[in-house]
């Protein structure tokens, strides 16, 4: 294990990790469990939910 890159690390519930996050951020945790749910890739930019190309 690289010793210089990680420092610590934790494991929280979805709310603690959107209160954690950058808010640009933070919505990838919702679109990251509604994908996983629906067994499917979720799309974001800038956070919201962005068809695929092509």
């Amino acid at each position: 294990m690289d010793t210089d890159e990680l420092e610590t690390f934790g494991v929280h519930d979805p709310e603690h990790c959107k209160r954690l996050l950058p808010a640009r951020v933070a919505p990838r945790i919702d679109a990251a469990l509604d994908a996983r749910a629906k067994n499917a890739t979720a799309y974001l930019i800038d956070g919201e939910p962005t068809p695929p190309k092509g």
